[in-house]
């Protein structure tokens, strides 16, 4: 046992712990809800729609790899075709929530589904969250600074292991206090509990986009990233034809019945559908899908022979 490697251990440990207040103050937002319109109703309607637009923060896990090997190698090689694969995953399920918001609120419980609004407000700040996860392991990973064996608090001050968080916090704060001004204002103005929560879902998806577009442009000091704009319209294409599909299908496919037994199965076969029609679209118009597909399934072969 090192006393040594604990002191330094403990000289440090506020960088992680200050690194935490961002996810503190994105969070304090249903505290002040409740707090400030002494009502618990609108964060039902708020959780229950997060659960829905959350399966968007699936697509930030491909980059997952990404991280670590940036402190391994410092090598920039495949950022741009992980950024295409978080791309392709990021389209189809933020289709995925604003199409079928309003059914998935049904079928968790009818009385929610007047509140896809705040689906489609909440899938799209996750989607920017998400987005903002490449150049976020770009800029933490080229960090040398705690690769030092005592490194200087002054040094720390320096680094991107605090300026990143400081910057997070400076954001999440005016989040914070635009938040509570607007609750303490409409409150009582006559707009209904939906309304209220629907403009939560929004201010928090304007404080991420001028957030995510910095972290982009900070990024660009350490390495340049292309952001495939090819790519990306090939995806919209494929989401464009997905929403169109369910426009087409939907009053046929989906039962809508008190019996969760009886509209589940309409709405996984209709969420098969379009999933397949995003897919099918994509692997016909982009190489670099075709490819990915193609190793997807010879990955599943190899499994399966196991």
């Amino acid at each position: 046992f090192s006393f040594k490697r604990l002191k330094s251990w403990i000289k440090i440990s506020w960088v992680p712990l200050f690194a935490q207040i961002p996810n503190y103050l994105t969070t304090i937002d249903v505290v002040l809800y409740s707090i400030i319109t002494n009502s618990v109703i609108g964060i039902a309607y708020f959780q229950v729609a997060y659960s829905i637009a959350a399966i968007v923060q699936h697509s930030g896990t491909i980059s997952q790899a990404l991280y670590p090997k940036l402190l391994a190698t410092k090598s920039f090689d495949g950022i741009k075709k992980n950024l295409n694969h978080s791309l392709y995953f990021a389209i189809l399920l933020i289709g995925i929530s604003i199409v079928f918001s309003k059914p998935a609120l049904y079928a968790l419980n009818p009385i929610y589904q007047n509140g896809w609004p705040i689906v489609i407000a909440l899938a799209l700040k996750i989607f920017f969250q998400a987005l903002r996860t490449i150049p976020s392991y770009v800029i933490s990973g080229t960090e040398e600074v705690d690769t030092e064996h005592n490194p200087k608090f002054s040094k720390l001050l320096k680094s991107n292991l605090f300026k990143m968080p400081k910057f997070a916090i400076f954001f999440y704060s005016g989040y914070v206090l635009i938040l509570i001004a607007f609750l303490s204002i409409f409150k009582d103005s006559g707009l209904t509990e939906i309304e209220i929560v629907t403009w939560w879902a929004v201010l928090g998806l304007l404080v991420e986009i001028p957030f995510s577009i910095f972290v982009w442009l900070y990024s660009k000091k350490y390495t340049k990233i292309t952001f495939p704009i090819k790519n990306l319209i090939k995806y919209i294409c494929g989401i464009f034809v997905f929403v169109i599909f369910f426009l087409l299908t939907s009053d046929q496919v989906l039962n809508y019945k008190p019996s969760i037994y009886d509209f589940l199965p309409s709405l996984f076969l209709e969420l098969i559908l379009c999933v397949g029609v995003y897919i099918g679209i994509t692997y016909l118009i982009d190489k670099e899908i075709r490819n990915l597909i193609k190793m997807i399934l010879n990955e599943m072969r190899s499994l399966i022979k196991l």
